[in-house]
């Protein structure tokens, strides 16, 4: 396997050098930086780092066990339902899906819009003040 090395890393031209490549330790430097995403954007990043990229295989794969093209998101309608019931939607579709859209929360649009803009305020901190929240 070859590695593609940028000018923006060595100051030389574009060039092809062999390498293995090892998942741990890149994800492990990441990890690291506890900058996360935009600490790669900010940094400047020119292309996609190769931890976030799966291969073509696996997606393939993927996409050919869908037998149902019209999938969505799942909701959970939490007007008149028993908070234990709530609870188990939840765990159910966390655990299967990773996400739900909650409808009927009665939560006001401003606070919703209020949440954004602290997660936008966030992320828009310096580096050392994210650092010290940062978890994996």
């Amino acid at each position: 396997m070859e590695l593609n090395v940028s000018p923006m890393e060595t100051g030389e031209p574009t060039k092809q050098v062999p390498c293995h490549y090892d998942r741990t330790q890149e994800l492990k430097a990441f990890d690291d930086t506890k900058a996360g995403v935009k600490g790669l954007v900010d940094a400047g990043i020119q292309s996609i780092p190769k931890i976030f990229i799966r291969p073509s295989e696996d997606l393939a794969q993927e996409l050919n066990t869908c037998d149902n093209p019209n999938l969505q998101v799942p909701i959970i309608d939490l007007k008149g339902a028993q908070q234990e019931e709530i609870a188990k939607r939840i765990l159910s579709v966390s655990s299967e899906w990773g996400m739900f859209q909650a409808v009927n929360h009665d939560i006001p649009i401003d606070v919703l819009e209020g949440l954004i803009e602290g997660i936008r305020r966030f992320n828009e901190e310096d580096d050392d003040a994210k650092k010290a929240l940062y978890i994996r």
